[in-house]
C-alpha cells in the first residue's frame, strides 16, 4: 500500500503543480454491507476533490456531484 500511495501521490503531484498530501497516513479495509452504504462511498469519494481543492471547477476522472 505504501508504495502505492507514494506513487501516485508523486506522479499526481508532478503532473498537476500540486503541494501537499493526497493520501491519509492510514487506511483500513471495510465490508461494504448492502447497496444504501455502497452509495455512500461512492459520494464520499466523488466528493474528496471538491474538499481538498474547493476552487476545482471540473474534475477529469469523474463528472462531479456538485455540479
Amino acid at each position: 500500500m505504501h508504495s502505492w500511495k507514494s506513487f501516485t501521490a508523486n506522479r499526481l503531484q508532478r503532473e498537476h503543480g500540486r503541494v501537499g498530501a493526497v493520501w491519509q497516513q492510514e487506511s483500513f479495509d471495510r465490508i461494504v454491507r448492502d447497496e444504501a452504504e455502497w452509495l455512500e462511498k461512492i459520494q464520499y469519494i466523488m466528493n474528496n476533490p471538491l474538499k481538498r481543492w474547493p476552487e476545482l471547477k471540473t474534475y477529469q476522472w469523474v463528472k462531479p456531484v456538485w455540479e
